[in-house]
């Protein structure tokens, strides 16, 4: 098996892992058994399981982050936006619950934190703003505020539709632009 396929494999059965229990512990030894690898093979690749989730979640990160920068270039109403950053999360719901959740991975979900989309925001929403330092201080706490409401929904299994999630955030972004 070449690179790619290997790693893909490995990464495909920690998330069926973390599927059928998001509560349980993910072993190296049983995540080999499932993949069908030797523990040689994932340690050629991996320094550990950990590993594993950091790259799964940059790669989860990196799609929403191109969504974002993608979309918010284009429109001055981030509605549509966010719901398909939203979508992207729901998709991956058992990944972050685990992984945020369980873990406790707590700034790992700043999806704001982006230069590109950090100017897009400010070019949106400068008009509010007084100066740069205030935008920067109201950026950052809008950005762990947008963190923290996720989460939340998150940990509720994605149960609230993604429009009333959408909603809230948009709320919470104009009163920011203020």
């Amino acid at each position: 098996m070449d690179t790619n396929k290997t790693k893909t494999n490995i990464k495909n059965t920690y998330l069926l892992m973390i599927n059928d229990n998001p509560d349980k512990r993910i072993k190296v030894i049983e995540l080999c058994r499932l993949a069908e690898i030797n523990r040689s093979t994932f340690y050629s690749y991996y320094y550990d399981i950990y590993q594993v989730m950091e790259e799964i979640n940059d790669e989860i990160k990196g799609e929403m982050i191109a969504i974002l920068q993608n979309e918010i270039t284009k429109q001055k109403d981030l509605t549509h936006t966010f719901y398909r950053v939203l979508e992207v999360i729901k998709l991956n719901r058992n990944f972050f619950l685990y992984y945020l959740i369980n873990n406790k991975a707590v700034g790992n979900l700043n999806i704001l934190d982006d230069d590109v989309i950090k100017k897009q925001i400010h070019n949106l929403r400068s008009n509010g703003m007084q100066t740069e330092n205030d935008f920067d201080y109201n950026y950052e706490f809008f950005n762990g505020g947008m963190a923290a409401i996720i989460r939340l929904w998150i940990t509720k299994k994605c149960a609230d539709p993604i429009d009333d999630v959408v909603k809230i955030l948009i709320e919470k972004l104009n009163g920011f632009s203020n």
